[in-house]
């Protein structure tokens, strides 16, 4: 078939008479998709010739001159809207009447108008691909005719373009066609191309900052980017393209394509004053920007600027065409581009030195980074030499430190920073002058300048080692290391240097001048600091990977075990980042890989004689450092070390055990007889079992798992176990003091290998329980004596590991019950204290009852016992303890059980107190475990509360026994009304109140005293300079049968409560206020006189200890106020040494040490009585001083004895000098302790005088002017 057969239905359609009749025949030939599919295609085709267009385009450009003529493609809601505006104008005309009835006749004639737009401009773009596919190649700089019917149409549909924006969804689909029609004719270089882009690129620019742009998109308008050029945006129409501009700059996803940063780029090269709208809109994105969108930013300038200069090179090279005729002014347009490009990146290298924030420096030197990462190519070598010349040399000597600091990073970066045209001698003298600042930089005075200066240092020695002569490097090596290695003033400084070093061992060329210098760093592993410590070990393990260096030649091997020990005392972490570190240092040396059996024993048990606590920190954090294969491997030799020991004893002994595993003469000495390794094998054992705990029950390492359960099955822990409890009676008894006794490391041992048992398998727990409950029920069954000997919280530990934990608390409880009561049948609650009953009638509560027939799963033990385990297990730092407090406060039911049974405590301290107590609740020993019990659950009430993650507020147990001790108690012992039964106040108060814990929430594992970690999410800081105040206040507190039961236990009580209250305002709790009123209230028992008791002498130390948790946690100074005027002159019962150990810890945290001094200050300015004695002329401070009471002059000496603390009381007196409304007589005393203040110390007469200055406002001399004798005191310093 022909194409002019079959295009005949085409050809009548757009041949009609009638612009209607032809826009509907056309409308309808084209609007089923396949129809218009197979004409379109035909048209493409090479079979469609110029006189077949000429016919269908000819026929159709009137019908569309007409449509767009009158405005039928219009919707009727624009109409409409016109109307609306005339309306509400009230402009009534014929007009406006006629245009309302052109509205309504075209209603059905704008989709088939819209339609027959669309479709013309899908024919010319098929057309325009036709003519395209017919020629070989495309040339740039030729333009190809097109029919005089093509452009009219091309010319008419693109004047179109805005008007369809008001049509509706329809409208926005023709404008597609047409913007793609444009495209086409743009990209196929038909002639006047320029004429139809002018109303295309906004189009495509909104396209592309719309939230639904696609990469395609983007590249559409790239590859009109040229049709750019012939816009003018120095008119005003331009506006609106020039915010567009701008705001793709903002458009992440602009930054993220390369073709859109690519146009950003070409954007800088459209106009001189586009560059600066676009460098400004830069700016404005830089502070909030991230570090990839900064590096785009950077890369957008770098190649523009590039771009410009490759411009302005073909202009040079093409200016003969413009002597022969051609236009200067791109010429000139394009320098001036290339101008404003530098200007740009000048004004961004100037600001990333003298800008003020940090923050901002570090983005802005982020853009210039990859500019600058091509220093070495001369055009751009050449630019940073034209533009960091004028200001940096001069930065690097500004008065603003933080100035200095910014120019030494710019210094490294465009290092060296020389004219590339010119000669060595210019090179050597860059070199010269480079390294002489450098110096500068690292004796600066500004210890962030020194850290600056010292890493543009190793900056430009990594990279220029063999550029500057071994003078200028071994000076400015040995001011690194033998001058900032030491430097006291700044920790900062002292890790710059060590991570310098440890940066410049990459440059293999530096290594002969460091190996002499790295030994003058060693000492910095004992660094006060952590960050400079953890310097260090970074810096040996990358000497330990470099071949020709020994780590232990920098730090030899005695000083790294006694870091690594030293980082597992007190409160640090063990497996902490340094304490890690150090682990993975000394792996190889103490379990290498690729050795026999032997050897790895010899090693691992050579290290734990040598040096115990340095393996314990070790073996804490192997884990992290090896397979969890490797570490189950360990554990099983490390546990037949022991059963070797224990065999090899008892065949010693005569004991036949039969064949036992042995590896040989080189661990023929481990035997059971050295308690003290077998108690650190052990103790490394549970060390590695807990650290791979969480790893071990997963699926993938179940044959792990089941490996460990193997070697723990059968009797290997109890037999071990009853081999060392007979080791108990090698010595007298428990020595606490002696942590190397055979009784400790037995008890040690014991503990270690129950609490693997943990992991055993069921059928071995079922074994070993049976074997636990016969053991508990031979040492109820033992007398007091001989159960000293024995510890059996390791055992109970053993039950709650398992998640039998309520059945342990079932025991206990029963056997504290026993203790305070002489009925014989009991009732614990199981559920929560303090659930209210229904409406029927009480909730039924599960109970469990003690009798003789009642068989227990753990056999109850004496109510002595019970009490004091739960004691321990309340205030215990040992992993059994531990254990045990877990369970217990993760199960309501066992938190329930034990807290109903310390209530019965209270009940009876009530009875002792209102002299109602029977005969056995007075004896010495109940009093002595109701005391305990007491405090054991004041604790329970507080470790509920410290392992919730919400605020710490006052549990309502812990709140009435607050106000229980202080309305009640202590009240009735100071009125001395506790002999009058009948009217007793305390008969009228239901104790059990105070048991009423809510143990529903999870409870911390974590003790609160004494302190071992702090709780979940919560910061610890305990200090341990307490420990010697309550001992200076006199031994811990035993009863005595003579004394008035009734006056020790308040006594006592209240010296449990304010070490229970003080250690929860020390972890951040609530209440302060209430707390501390209360404890004032308690200081009332000061002045009472007990018999064979001094209530001071017993309170003063937990009462000194609180005060300073309260001065330190929340700057309250109430209590440290009436404790430093409660201690007399004539009193001396280490009540000083009391205040001085307070005051001391409280300024023991060096970041708020300045702040507590000006507290300090402003308390004894507050305590000292100015009005009341005349100070004389003659007096000294010092005597001032010392006829002061003994607690302020305690504090004076410590708050004096630093040059802040003479400032601050200097600043607080002139302030109160100042601001007193006081007497005349106050007015003078306070002026003259400033006078003799300040004349007692010379030393620090300067800094004194000018923060009396500034206080007193000297400027013009009109308050001094008041105080006569400041004034002659200070003589001429005054004018």
């Amino acid at each position: 078939m022909s194409v002019t057969t079959q295009f005949t239905p085409l050809f009548q359609a757009v041949e009609q008479q009638g612009y209607s009749t032809c826009t509907s025949s056309l409308v309808t030939l084209l609007l089923p998709m396949k129809e218009r599919a197979s004409i379109l295609e035909t048209i493409k085709s090479k079979d469609f010739h110029k006189n077949h267009a000429r016919r269908l385009f000819g026929a159709i450009l009137p019908t569309l001159q007409h449509t767009i003529e009158k405005e039928e493609f219009i919707p009727v809601s624009a109409f409409e809207e016109d109307e609306k505006r005339d309306r509400s104008e009230k402009i009534f005309t014929n007009d406006t009447i006629a245009s309302s009835s052109i509205s309504q006749r075209k209603t059905s004639n704008t989709s088939h108008a819209l339609l027959f737009i669309k479709y013309t401009a899908l024919m010319i773009n098929a057309y325009l691909a036709n003519l395209s596919s017919k020629r070989e190649n495309i040339q740039r700089h030729r333009s190809y005719d097109v029919m005089e019917e093509v452009k009219e149409l091309m010319e008419s549909l693109h004047n179109l373009l805005f008007d369809l924006n008001s049509c509706g969804v329809e409208g926005l689909s023709v404008q597609k066609s047409i913007v793609a029609l444009c495209e086409s004719y743009w990209n196929g270089n038909f002639i006047n191309r320029n004429d139809y882009v002018a109303s295309v690129i906004p189009l495509l620019m909104v396209r592309t900052l719309d939230e639904t742009a696609t990469k395609a998109d983007i590249k559409r308008l790239w590859n009109m980017r040229e049709a750019m050029l012939i816009l003018s945006f120095q008119e005003e129409c331009s506006a609106y393209l020039r915010s567009l501009i701008v705001r793709t700059v903002g458009s992440g996803f602009f930054l993220k394509n390369v073709e859109g940063r690519k146009l950003i780029c070409y954007f800088f090269q459209l106009d001189c004053g586009l560059v600066k709208n676009v460098h400004e809109a830069i700016k404005a994105q830089i502070p909030l920007a991230k570090k990839p969108e900064l590096l785009y930013y950077g890369e957008i300038y770098s190649r523009a600027w590039k771009e410009a200069l490759a411009l302005e090179k073909e202009e040079e090279d093409g200016c003969h065409d413009r002597e022969n005729g051609g236009d200067e002014d791109d010429s000139c347009d394009r320098s001036s581009i290339q101008a404003a490009i530098e200007d740009a990146l000048q004004e961004l290298m100037n600001a990333s030195v003298h800008v003020v924030s940090p923050h901002m420096a570090t983005s802005l030197r982020t853009v210039l980074e990859p500019l600058l990462s091509q220093k070495k190519n001369p055009e751009v070598e050449m630019l940073l030499y034209k533009m960091y010349t004028p200001f940096l040399w001069r930065s690097l000597s500004a008065a603003n430190p933080r100035v200095r600091v910014n120019a030494s990073s710019a210094l490294f970066k465009t290092f060296p920073l020389r004219d590339p045209n010119s000669g060595k001698l210019h090179l050597k003298e860059v070199y010269a002058k480079t390294v002489e600042f450098l110096l500068n930089l690292l004796h600066d005075e500004d210890h962030k300048v020194r850290v600056a200066g010292c890493d543009a240092t190793i900056q430009i020695l990594g990279f220029y080692w063999d550029s500057l002569s071994s003078t200028d490097i071994r000076s400015l090596m040995n001011e690194i290391v033998m001058k900032h290695g030491n430097d006291a003033t700044s920790s900062a400084v002292r890790a710059q240097a060590v991570n310098g070093i440890n940066q410049l061992l990459d440059a293999k060329a530096s290594h002969g001048v460091l190996r002499p210098l790295l030994p003058y760093l060693g000492d910095l592993i004992h660094d006060k600091v952590e960050k400079v410590r953890l310097a260090t070990v970074k810096l040996l393990l990358k000497l330990k990977k470099i071949k020709g260096f020994k780590f232990f030649h920098t730090v030899p091997k005695e000083h790294l075990l006694a870091r690594l020990a030293a980082e597992g005392k007190g409160v640090k972490t063990p497996t902490g980042p340094l304490a890690s570190a150090l682990s993975d240092l000394l792996l190889n040396s103490y379990y290498p890989k690729k050795v026999e059996v032997s050897e790895s024993i010899r090693r691992t048990v050579g290290f734990l004689e040598e040096n115990p606590m340095a393996a314990r920190v070790f073996y804490s954090n192997v884990a992290f450092h090896l397979e969890i294969k490797s570490v189950c491997k360990l554990i099983k030799l490390l546990l037949k070390c022991i059963k070797i020991g224990v065999a090899r004893e008892r065949e010693r002994a005569g004991c036949d055990e039969g064949a036992v595993l042995d590896y040989g003469d080189l661990i023929s000495t481990i035997t059971a007889s050295n308690t003290g390794l077998m108690a650190e094998i052990g103790a490394t054992i549970l060390t590695l079992l807990n650290s791979i705990s969480e790893d071990l029950y997963g699926a993938e390492n179940e044959k792990c798992l089941h490996y460990i359960q193997d070697e723990l099955q059968g009797n290997a822990i109890t037999d071990i176990c009853e081999y060392f409890e007979t080791r108990l009676d090698d010595d007298d008894g428990f020595n606490v003091g002696n942590e190397s006794s055979t009784t400790n490391n037995s008890y040690r041992i014991c503990a270690s290998l129950l609490s693997c048992a943990g992991f055993m398998n069921l059928e071995s727990r079922e074994d070993l329980c049976e074997q636990l409950s016969k053991r508990l029920q031979a040492y109820s069954a033992m007398g007091i004596d001989e159960r000293h000997k024995i510890n059996i919280v390791p055992y109970l530990a053993v039950y709650c590991s398992w998640g039998m934990h309520q059945n342990v608390a079932q025991s206990l409880g029963l056997s504290i019950l026993s203790a305070f009561s002489d009925d014989e049948t009991f009732e614990i609650a199981l559920s929560s204290p303090v659930s209210s009953p229904s409406r029927r009638g009480k909730r039924k509560q599960a109970s469990i009852c003690a009798n003789k027939n009642l068989a227990l799963v753990v056999p109850k033990l004496p109510p002595g016992v019970s009490v004091h385990l739960i004691a321990k297990v309340f205030r215990g730092r040992d992993p059994c303890s531990i254990v045990i407090r877990e369970a217990f406060m993760s199960s309501e039911e066992s938190c329930s059980l034990v807290a109903n049974a310390l209530e019965k405590a209270t009940i009876a301290a009530e009875q002792i107190i209102t002299g109602t107590a029977t005969s056995s609740l007075n004896e010495s020993t109940t009093i002595e475990l109701i005391l305990s019990a007491c405090e054991s659950f004041g604790r329970l009430a507080i470790h509920k509360e410290a392992s919730k993650d919400s605020q710490l507020n006052m549990t309502p147990e812990a709140l009435t026994l607050l106000r229980w001790l202080t309305k009640r108690a202590v009240p009735l012992i100071v009125s001395k009304n506790h002999a009058i039964k009948s009217s007793s106040p305390f008969r009228a108060l239901n104790l059990s109140r105070i048991s009423s814990i809510g143990v529903r929430e999870s409870i911390s594992s974590v003790p609160l005293s004494p302190l071992v970690v702090a709780p979940p999410r919560r910061r610890m800081n305990l200090d341990s300079s307490f420990a010697s105040m309550e001992l200076e206040g006199g031994k811990q507190f035993v009863v005595d049968s003579e004394s008035p039961h009734a006056c020790m236990m308040v006594v006592t009580l209240v010296k449990s409560a304010m070490a229970v209250f003080g250690e929860w305002l020390n972890l951040g709790g609530q209440g302060a206020d209430e707390i501390v009123k209360s404890v004032q209230d308690w200081a009332t028992l000061f002045e009472c006189k007990f018999t064979n008791i001094d209530a001071k002498r017993e309170l003063f130390p937990a009462y000194t200890r609180f005060g300073a948790i309260v001065a330190s946690k929340h700057s309250n100074y109430d209590l440290l106020k009436d404790i430093i005027n409660s201690v007399d002159v004539e009193e001396n019962a280490g009540y000083k040494d009391c205040i001085e150990s307070a005051i001391k810890h409280l300024l023991s945290k060096k970041l708020t040490r300045d702040v507590k001094l000006y507290e300090l200050a402003t308390l004894i300015i507050n305590i000292l009585h100015f009005d009341e004695h005349n100070i004389k002329e003659e007096d000294s401070f010092a005597d001032y001083v010392e006829s002061q009471r003994v607690g302020i002059r305690a504090v004076l000496q410590i708050l004096l004895a630093s040059t802040k603390g003479l400032l601050y009381f200097a600043t607080v007196l002139s302030k109160a000098l100042m601001a007193n409304t006081s007497p005349s007589t106050a007015i003078s005393n306070q002026e003259k302790l400033l006078v003799l203040f300040y004349t007692e110390h010379e030393g620090a007469k300067k800094e004194l005088r000018n923060c009396i200055f500034h206080q007193l406002g000297t400027g013009a001399n009109a308050n001094l002017d008041k105080f006569e004798t400041l004034r002659e005191a200070f003589g001429e310093a005054v004018c």
